[in-house]
């Protein structure tokens, strides 16, 4: 309807612009890691900010020589950049793995009222990762797109880091999966500061100690590899350092 009262003349200073926009094939799947772009190209956020040199290309340019009236002519000085695709860039995500692991957290979120949740898949053969997600809930009180948590926030690895002392203590010689460790019975003070375990335990064997997530064990065999020791296990499997994700955030 608009052009064609533009064509019969009746509404004068109405322009119809035709704009080029991205569409992505899975919708907002995976768009706190994609990231987006500003409306003239470069990138803001995610994958589109971190990669944006080698993705954006090269515009291309030409000079033209026109008279009074627009006409343009041909002209020996004309000179011509012709525009350079940007390259591509393949991600190791899965968009099934991806999918699923967004629609996970967007329940449980909803079921538990949180401010958010984290989510990620990866290979542990090689650390490609498979899914990456973040998911506001309601109890955040953001809008837009969902700050990219599992890169932005930080994380408290819980019993998962008993394995660094199993590592060290084992590599080291001090323990071996069948040396006996007595586990105080549920509770053990250290430094005014009383250590206790889910369930009381006695003695456990060394591979029992981290089969049952025994925090008095897993402390006492942190003692005896010691603190320098520690530290350098746990650099080795890369706490305090940069993953080298390669996305902005960290």
């Amino acid at each position: 309807d608009a052009e064609r009262t533009l064509l019969d003349g009746e509404a004068r200073g109405l322009i119809l612009e035709r704009r080029s926009v991205r569409v992505h094939p899975y919708g907002a799947l995976a768009a706190a890691v994609i990231g987006r772009t500003r409306a003239d190209g470069p990138g803001q956020e995610g994958v589109e900010l971190a990669y944006e040199r080698i993705l954006r290309g090269r515009p291309g340019w030409a000079t033209i020589v026109r008279d009074a009236n627009g006409a343009t002519y041909p002209s020996l000085a004309r000179r011509v950049r012709e525009p350079a695709d940007g390259c591509g860039l393949a991600l190791t995500l899965d968009a099934a793995y991806q999918a699923i692991v967004e629609r996970e957290l967007a329940r449980v979120v909803m079921e538990h009222g949180a401010k958010g949740a984290t989510g990620i898949i990866a290979d542990p053969r090689t650390g490609d990762l498979l899914a990456l997600a973040s998911v506001d809930g309601p109890a955040a009180g953001g809008q837009g797109p969902p700050r990219n948590r599992a890169i932005a926030d930080q994380f408290e690895p819980g019993s998962t880091f008993k394995l660094v002392v199993a590592s060290g203590a084992l590599e080291e010689g001090l323990v071996t999966p069948a040396t006996p460790v007595f586990c105080e019975n549920g509770a053990f003070n250290f430094g005014g500061y009383v250590i206790h375990d889910a369930h009381p335990h006695g003695t456990l064997a060394f591979a029992d100690v981290i089969a049952q997530s025994s925090n008095i064990g897993s402390a006492k065999v942190g003692l005896s590899l010691g603190a320098e020791r520690l530290s350098r296990y746990a650099r080795a499997f890369g706490f305090g350092r940069l993953t080298g994700l390669g996305l902005p955030g960290e």
